[in-house]
């Protein structure tokens, strides 16, 4: 037997050639048995059952969203076909599935419209009023939260700057931009007005609302308005007056600020309803409620509107360029009315 003997350079060249070799067989292999691909039937199928299994997922927080809608073709058609998705996916537990990792999220639930305010919040007789004006002092100074919607920041910044510390401690001022007592489901004043009353214990709450709430309203059973119907008043007046009645049975008196007159006529007619509801609702408890009144500061002398108006003498811009927001002269000027009310109720420096 005769052996040859290869230089490694031979024995490399070899091992190279059996390599391409091995590679060019598994690719004709490949070839010959290619991958099955999912026809056009299949995709359709498989995509329509996607769409259905996250229907189903999320039907609950859509049906929601449907419902919380004003009244029209559109609500109407979404609940129609959101409707079964939703009930077999609350009767299946899909929705309770679906929110645990949202729980872990520390995000609240969006299958269920919060509909909470102070309705069943019994009323208290209100305490006797005191002839003689509580005096404030340093030793004896009244905790304050200033709140309300997109029109509480800048008069609430004007208070904040112009109230005597001296005899107010004001514990905060919470202006929730786009809010109201209209739409719980968006941001829920009366939960967080309840939240902040029993951690804080305020002795006086400045509130500002109704800008944002000339809509239809939106209890347990389903939209009620349109707004300015006797029913929409009603139920307004009902959260009015019942988060009035739960602060004073807090101890807690309430100053409500009416909404100044806007340049536009039809939204200053809408806000006139709502004024009209507010006022009512604090008139009647007298001993627990202030109601600041706004309309005469913002008018001309003939009860027009006006972006500019003289105060003490002076030329003075008082609102801001959509004419309905405040400068920084008319936060001012809202935090002057607040405190000559404020002296009609106390005593202080």
């Amino acid at each position: 037997m005769t052996f040859i003997e290869r230089s490694d350079d031979q024995n490399n060249l070899i091992k190279k050639e059996n390599k391409k070799e091995h590679i060019k067989r598994v690719l004709v292999s490949s070839v010959d048995q290619p991958h099955k691909v999912m026809s056009a039937g299949q995709a359709i199928k498989l995509i329509f059952a996607i769409i259905i299994i996250g229907s189903i997922l999320n039907s609950s927080a859509l049906h929601t969203k449907a419902s919380a809608m004003e009244p029209s073709l559109v609500r109407t058609a979404s609940l129609a076909v959101l409707s079964p998705f939703d009930k077999v996916s609350r009767a299946i537990g899909l929705t309770s599935l679906r929110q645990i990792p949202r729980d872990n999220l520390s995000l609240g639930r969006d299958d269920e419209i919060d509909t909470f305010s102070f309705e069943n919040i019994q009323k208290v007789k209100p305490p006797t009023k005191i002839k003689e004006l509580p005096v404030l002092s340093p030793e004896n100074r009244l905790n304050v939260w200033i709140i309300g919607d997109s029109l509480a920041i800048t008069p609430g910044e004007s208070m904040v700057r112009s109230f005597p510390t001296s005899a107010f401690n004001i514990q905060g001022l919470q202006g929730q931009v786009s809010t109201g007592l209209a739409r719980p489901d968006i941001f829920n004043w009366f939960t967080n007005i309840n939240d902040f009353v029993v951690s804080a214990k305020p002795q006086l709450i400045i509130a500002t609302f109704g800008a944002n709430d000339d809509q239809y309203l939106f209890s347990s059973s389903g939209p009620i308005g349109p707004f300015g119907s006797q029913a929409w008043k009603d139920e307004y007046y009902l959260r009015v007056a019942s988060t009035l009645d739960y602060l004073a049975n807090q101890g807690i008196h309430t100053m409500w600020i009416e909404i100044p007159p806007v340049r536009d006529p039809a939204r200053n007619a809408r806000y006139q309803i709502i004024n009209e509801v507010t006022r009512n609702a604090t008139a009647t408890r007298p001993d627990t409620t202030t109601y600041v009144e706004t309309a005469a500061a913002f008018s001309n002398p003939d009860g027009s509107y006006s972006d500019a108006l003289h105060i003490d003498g002076v030329p003075t811009l008082l609102r801001a360029p959509d004419g309905i927001h405040f400068t920084r002269a008319g936060g001012d000027l809202i935090s002057r009315l607040v405190l000559e009310k404020l002296r009609t109720l106390y005593t202080f420096e």
